[in-house]
């Protein structure tokens, strides 16, 4: 049996162990989705809170449950991808976007022509992020009024029942940026806050695991925002090097603010405004990869004189390479820790 990725040797493989691989491999057989992606100790926890819910005592009463059960699959989902989100959460960020990012985005598209805006919101939740988005880019665009702008925002989740949500446009709260109207954007029926088609009509929902490209490319940003913590190292790359994928050079990542890229590396990204988490993509993963600088004893395979690895990281996260390695801040994992134990979520693809 291949055994998961997160534990060390098969010996180590308790009763529980083999059964939470079990369970996995049946919902990934039954689901699609490889639940394995996610941090070993966030992945217990959740799914021990719908064991307790149905009254399992183990996995492998609780992988016969969802067999009997096929709605139970859906409640784990749900469970795993916990949404709390707001319009323009984080108020800041969204003041760097459109004081910063848009128009320098505008001012590219107009010098090179190209005279389209596009975006994704990966993690979308109930909707608000990519409205939000949708409204600081037709406020922005008001301002070039003689020009014909092209929008298109993908918002995406796996959550289906979320999308659905956002789909329906219609809010209990609703707010928006200091010197924009809320009524501008935004119709009242009924004690709701219903999106106007004007911010609804470019935003496209899809619903989408992180872990699989999507056929977007040479966007002008992707929203992520706190998202990464979930996931382990290695698969944080893989997103990190999807994103890289999809956006055109110069092209704008921004992250949660628990999230960091501790130094360009491989990843292809530079900071742009390190406080806010908005990264810029300034080559492709794989032109940065081959530029990755490496050491004569290295290229040979021969461990230098002191037996050292040259590529042990320093305290800033720099190895003696001169390169940067792939990393989220500390505080990330203890915020995701912190938000799971209260019942809290994040903005979010909340994928798989």
């Amino acid at each position: 049996m291949e055994m998961p990725e997160y534990y060390k040797s098969p010996d180590e493989m308790t009763a529980a162990d083999i059964g939470l691989d079990l369970l996995l491999r049946s919902l990934e057989e039954e689901l699609g989705l490889n639940f394995k992606q996610y941090k070993p100790n966030y992945l217990k926890r959740r799914i021990g809170v719908r064991m307790r819910a149905k009254g399992c005592s183990d996995y492998m009463q609780y992988r016969q449950c969802i067999r009997q059960d096929r709605e139970e699959g859906g409640r784990l989902i749900n469970d795993l991808t916990i949404n709390v989100t707001e319009f323009f959460r984080d108020q800041e960020v969204y003041e760097a976007i459109r004081e910063q990012v848009l128009p320098e985005t505008i001012n590219y598209k107009k010098e090179t022509g190209i005279l389209s805006i596009r975006g994704w919101s990966a993690g979308c939740a109930t909707g608000e992020e990519p409205y939000s988005l949708s409204m600081l880019f037709l406020d922005a665009l008001k301002k070039e009024s003689a020009w014909d702008w092209a929008l298109r925002i993908t918002a995406s989740d796996l959550d289906d029942k979320v999308i659905k949500k956002a789909k329906d446009g219609s809010f209990e709260e609703a707010k928006v940026l200091p010197g924009m109207s809320l009524d501008e954007y935004f119709d009242r029926e009924k004690g709701q806050y219903l999106v106007k088609e004007e911010v609804r009509r470019p935003v496209r929902f899809v619903i989408l695991d992180l872990m699989k490209p999507p056929p977007l490319r040479h966007l002008d940003i992707v929203l992520c925002r706190n998202v990464l913590i979930y996931f382990e190292k290695s698969k944080q790359y893989r997103i990190l090097s999807i994103f890289n994928n999809c956006l055109r050079k110069g092209g704008f990542l921004i992250l949660g603010k628990s999230e960091a890229i501790m130094g360009a590396g491989d990843t292809g990204f530079i900071p742009f405004n390190r406080k806010e988490r908005i990264y810029r993509k300034e080559k492709d993963m794989q032109e940065a990869a081959s530029e990755k600088p490496r050491l004569r004893s290295e290229r040979r395979g021969v461990q230098p004189p002191d037996g050292r690895s040259h590529s042990a990281p320093d305290k800033e996260g720099r190895s003696n390479s001169g390169t940067r390695r792939i990393v989220l801040k500390p505080e990330a994992d203890q915020e995701a820790n912190t938000r799971d134990k209260k019942g809290e979520g994040h903005d979010r693809d909340k994928t798989i």
